[in-house]
């Protein structure tokens, strides 16, 4: 810290002992702009060593609004230093203080603040939440009017709604350039660029992508001029297939890179930039391998940004599956997986949902292209989950599709393992290039067009096997002894695959089986068709079943005297499993 601000801190503790308040709160305000100024260079040890000695004179004078003002500058210091639990607990301590002084300026302040560590924390529907209070909020500040609007920019784009996603950025945009504020131009600029090139439309893309460079050039801002960058090498590869354009753009990498010497993330950028145009070049063997050194240079480099070592992994998987599907050689294997595992780590190190899902959805085409099936089947659960639990709605649906085609494809997937088809047939069945497409902005990602399943049967089983209670949707199910008492024969079986296996779906025949364990019970939803809704229906039943104690509580009554309850002796029950599965599309879901 400099010697300036240790001496203005030492006056400040002298003015406070002296109560010359107003002069001692004037100094404080200088040493938080020195704080932020840390923040905005990165220098985060030297913001917070002034931040928080600056917070310890707020207290000493008690002064509340400099306090709220002083843990927002901590909040977005602690963000920068990843900690982002004491990122959201200052959020909350500043927006308690300001709503008591009923400062509204400062309330949008902290709200913006804790959708921002709910972003990047992949908690993106709070996120929403917050910025859309801060943003409702009159008093509200340009420059927090447009952070929030970016922020929920970006949200939305991770979510994959990028129409939502572009019109937060614009409207961030237009204030941004009438109010100048240059560094939220350039980052409006980049996020609509991305937001088009994932959208496919290269030529918008590369307007916007070239405004942001021209203003992150002027404003000598290094992460800035790699992310620019880096995004018009990929966009020229891969959209305009127009190598000689990409090579213009990785030079502009190299030249930035050195005159950034100490800079990491635009070496990586030039690195990595550099081996996609000799892949995508149609090397030749030498080159490749050199392609496959500087990807590999990259993973084992320290990480300094975690886009350019996922890329690298990412691509670094794509030419091993192409070698793969060349070679035969099942000794790729031995190093495709643990780099996926490597993969897995930084998304969950770096609160990437987005990235997780994308690692498992890759594990699930490597155990795939392995015979793997009961793993391949459990990495799509999980990457459901993970989407699910992180608002990822639509990658959920696409997920939950993909499972649905694997269970339908099962047969086609034995008959494959018993002929000992090659790696090239496995390989063009799992459909890798899908995943990569989506990266690059080859291929947009469509929603699933959703639709309702046909519910066949409920069944709720008690701890042993024993039935509880069922409820069948058809009048086939309800007459015929032989279909019920098939499936309550094979109940055991489908239960033992789905537990045991960390799965949340298994095939019975030409029907699809969801299962849950609750307490005592086991339940359990037959039906045909698409899993997605079903799910959300089954789900929301076990749910309501278990907040409806009058149900619950007889379910338990009957299981401690082993008797099979009527639907006369639930009668809150139908109208409830009715209401639930007859419904189109849920109102309590996420569809």
């Amino acid at each position: 810290m400099p010697d300036s601000k240790s001496d203005d801190l030492t006056l400040v503790e002298k003015l406070v002992l002296e109560n010359k308040t107003d002069e001692a709160l004037e100094i404080l305000g200088k040493i938080d702009s020195k704080a932020w100024e840390y923040w905005g260079e990165g220098s985060v040890k030297e913001g917070l060593n002034l931040a928080l000695k600056s917070k310890s004179l707020y207290d000493k004078i008690g002064n509340k609004l400099g306090i709220a003002y002083n843990l927002i500058l901590l909040g977005h210091l602690f963000i920068l230093k990843t900690d982002y639990d004491a990122g959201l607990s200052y959020g909350r301590e500043s927006l308690e203080i300001f709503e008591e002084l009923n400062h509204q300026e400062g309330v949008s302040s902290s709200l913006y603040l804790m959708g921002l560590v709910n972003n990047f924390k992949g908690k993106y529907d709070p996120a929403i939440e917050f910025l859309k209070r801060s943003l409702s909020i009159k008093e509200i500040s340009p420059e927090t009017k447009v952070a929030s609007l970016y922020v929920l920019g970006v949200v939305y784009f991770w979510k994959g709604e990028l129409d939502q996603a572009l019109r937060n950025c614009e409207k961030s945009l237009k204030i941004a350039e009438a109010k100048d504020l240059k560094v939220h131009v350039t980052l409006n600029l980049s996020q609509i660029g991305e937001i088009y090139q994932l959208k496919g439309d290269s030529e918008r893309a590369k307007e916007y992508y070239k405004r942001s460079l021209l203003i992150a050039e002027e404003q000598e801002h290094p992460m800035s001029i790699g992310n620019v960058l880096g995004s018009l090498v990929m966009l020229s590869i891969y959209l305009d297939d127009n190598l000689e354009e990409a090579k213009k753009y990785n030079e502009q990498l190299r030249v930035f890179s050195e005159k950034y010497k100490t800079d990491k993330y635009l070496i990586h950028r030039y690195l990595l930039g550099k081996a996609l145009i000799i892949l995508r070049s149609g090397a030749r063997s030498q080159e490749r391998a050199e392609a496959e050194l500087i990807l590999k240079k990259i993973i084992e480099d320290r990480i300094y940004h975690p886009i350019p070592y996922i890329y690298a992994i990412i691509y670094l998987c794509e030419f091993l599956i192409e070698e793969l599907k060349m070679t035969n050689d099942i000794r790729i294997l031995d190093e495709l997986n643990p780099l996926v595992n490597r993969l897995l780590n930084i998304t969950e190190i770096t609160h990437s949902p987005l990235w997780q899902v994308i690692a498992k959805l890759i594990q699930s085409k490597l155990g795939l292209i392995q015979m793997e099936f009961s793993r391949a089947k459990l990495f799509l659960s999980q990457g459901q989950q993970i989407a699910e639990e992180h608002d990822l709605q639509m990658f959920a649906q696409v997920i939950s599709n993909d499972h649905d085609q694997l269970l339908e494809q099962e047969d086609m997937w034995e008959h494959l393992k018993k002929t000992k088809a090659s790696m090239a047939e496995r390989i063009n069945l799992a459909s890798f290039d899908g995943i990569i497409a989506h990266m690059e902005g080859r291929r947009v990602l469509e929603p699933v067009e959703l639709v309702d399943e046909q519910s066949i049967l409920l069944l709720i089983i008690a701890e042993g096997g024993s039935l509880l209670f069922s409820y069948p949707f058809s009048e086939e199910w309800k007459f015929d002894d032989e279909l019920f008492g098939g499936f309550l024969t094979a109940f055991n079986s489908i239960s033992d695959e789905i537990f045991s296996e960390g799965l949340d779906r298994v095939k019975f025949g030409k029907q699809t089986v969801l299962m849950e364990n609750v307490a005592n019970f086991s339940f359990c939803y037959l039906f045909k068709g698409q899993t997605y809704l079903a799910k959300q229906k089954f789900d929301e039943f076990i749910k309501r079943i278990q907040e409806l104690t009058s149900i619950f509580q007889t379910l338990e009554n009957y299981y401690k005297t082993s008797q099979v309850a009527e639907l006369t002796d639930i009668p809150s029950i139908e109208p409830l499993i009715q209401e639930i599965f007859s419904s189109r599309i849920p109102k309590f879901g996420k569809a």
